[in-house]
């Protein structure tokens, strides 16, 4: 427990399940905000432990609701979690996501706590500025508003009217939180525990799923073992997220691709993580908070940007290593010699400044102590988790279209339009990397209701089913969508032996295999 004098500060994010980069926030803000008498409370949607031994213990949103008197202050992030999508994690009601930046917020408004935004992510809805009366309460309710890269700020100042200061994210400071030295002395245990010899390099590769596209794992370790082979290294598999099955992917590669891999999949702390990392030659990987691990300990490194998320982008430039970003994974393992032969590349000169004046400006706020009622309640004389949901349900329903591009535009007034309605792939593509399923669902229910057999819409489905985690609706869908492709009884075509010859044909087109169903998280770390 701290002591009296001490002032409690809350930080929300999602710090309740195995992921690596959300992880370390909090210790980061411990670390920042201890020396001025502050202790760090983690809180989350769910009180879920985690397998990591060196984290901050969390508390779920609803204990904290019901001890929010006994806080000092608020931290908003980081992450990616200001957005109002429902990822159907387990724990997690629809309304997690929102209550962990909005709720919060409304909280600390009632018990008169100041509220600080420290650089999470936003992922705004289309077509939904300016948004509701809420929503700019807010905005308007941060006494620091910060988030870490411009497109995030473009879309809060459209979405809420308010525009956040930029600033990198805050694991840019894990050497303030763990120095050089003392990972590197780290690295050599584990090294010589792992018994990788003194001579050879070593890669810190961390492969997530969804970064693979559609090469199997068969094919994407025989490319592997080459590339390795060819550079005389081994490369160490880290489980960055395990709360999307890295450790398993990491085995199965490892099993794959024996000669030059170690399946480093079971750390059960996060230094052990980032030991790995900045011990290592060079990092390749599909992790944002990789390669921002590998960039503040100088080690050269390939990030792996599929999707290609626009916080890749906007952390790349911030640390001056837009290089790093590549769109698959055939060019990082090409660069790798290229990437061995690069000297350690420092930070650039003003993300220390920029980070002592950002936890400096935390601590002053938080050391005012609580505040009046400055600013207006964020859902007046309403029990806050209902209101939030509601308003939540009506943002959505609202912003559900996709934003409109010129492939589906209105038709100007008196043009009929066609029988078939267009089909932006792009947008829908779009949808489904940013992991706006509502929306897309919209898209494609929108196509089938004009035209049920319009073939795009239908192979969207079952995009969207796979995308969603649900196998057996994107299997069914499949295997109606082949039914109904075959001759009919009585054409004069053979029909009793066709649909399983269909079957094989079509699955691997839509890109469903039993691989690809194996059921991985799908939230947006």
């Amino acid at each position: 427990m701290p002591a009296s004098n001490e002032r409690r500060i809350a930080i929300f994010g999602t710090f309740d399940v195995e992921n690596y980069g959300d992880l370390l926030f909090p210790l980061l803000a411990q670390q920042r905000l201890a020396p001025a008498g502050m202790d760090v409370v983690a809180v989350s949607p769910t009180a879920g432990v985690t397998r990591y031994r060196d984290t901050v213990p969390v508390i779920s949103l609803a204990e904290f609701a019901k001890t929010a008197d006994s806080f000092d202050g608020i931290l908003i992030g980081g992450g990616n979690i200001v957005h109002i999508r429902d990822f159907g994690l387990p724990g997690y009601d629809e309304n997690a996501y929102p209550a962990l930046w909005a709720g919060a917020t409304a909280h600390a408004l009632r018990h008169g706590l100041p509220v600080v935004w420290n650089a999470p992510g936003v992922l705004a809805p289309e077509g939904t500025a300016p948004g509701p009366d809420w929503l700019q309460r807010v905005a308007a309710a941060a006494n620091r508003f910060a988030v870490r890269d411009t497109q995030s700020a473009d879309a809060m100042a459209r979405w809420a009217g308010r525009r956040p200061e930029v600033m990198p994210d805050t694991a840019t400071d894990l050497p303030h939180l763990w120095p050089e030295a003392a990972l590197k002395r780290r690295f050599a245990r584990i090294r010589k525990k792992l018994k990788i010899p003194k001579a050879r390099p070593v890669i810190a590769l961390h492969v997530k799923a969804r970064s693979l596209r559609r090469t199997s794992v068969a094919d994407f370790a025989q490319q592997l073992d080459a590339a390795l082979e060819a550079a005389g290294a081994t490369a160490v598999l880290i489980a960055i997220g395990r709360c999307h099955g890295d450790h398993e992917l990491a085995q199965a590669l490892h099993a794959a691709a024996p000669r030059h891999t170690i399946a480093y999949d079971d750390a059960d702390t996060l230094q052990d993580i980032a030991a790995v990392i900045a011990g290592a030659n060079a990092y390749l990987g599909a992790s944002l908070h990789g390669q921002i691990t590998a960039a503040a300990y100088g080690v050269p490194a390939r990030l792996v940007a599929v999707p290609n998320l626009h916080k890749f982008e906007g952390q790349a430039i911030q640390m001056d290593r837009t290089a790093d970003v590549v769109d698959s994974w055939e060019t990082a393992l090409k660069d790798l010699p290229r990437v061995l032969e690069q000297p350690k590349q420092a930070l650039p000169d003003a993300i220390a400044p920029q980070l002592e004046a950002h936890w400096n400006r935390v601590t002053q706020i938080f050391a005012a102590g609580k505040q009046g009622p400055a600013h207006a309640d964020i859902f007046p004389d309403a029990a806050i988790e209902t209101a939030l949901a509601t308003a939540v349900a009506e943002m959505r329903q609202g912003s559900a279209a996709p934003a409109r591009s010129g492939a589906d535009a209105p038709h100007p007034p008196m043009t009929r339009p066609p029988a078939q309605p267009a089909w932006d792939a792009r947008a829908f593509n779009g949808l489904i990397a940013d992991q706006d399923y509502a929306a897309a669902d919209t898209y494609v229910g929108s196509h089938l209701a004009q035209t049920p057999a319009h073939l795009p819409a239908r192979l969207g489905e079952v995009r969207l089913a796979m995308a969603r985690d649900e196998p057996q609706k994107a299997l069914d869908l499949s295997a109606k969508l082949a039914e109904e492709s075959l001759p009919t009884p009585g054409s004069g075509a053979p029909t009793s032996n066709a649909w399983p010859r269909r079957d094989r044909q079509m699955t691997p087109w839509l890109g469903i295999s039993p691989g690809s169903m194996r059921r991985t998280s799908t939230r947006p770390c």
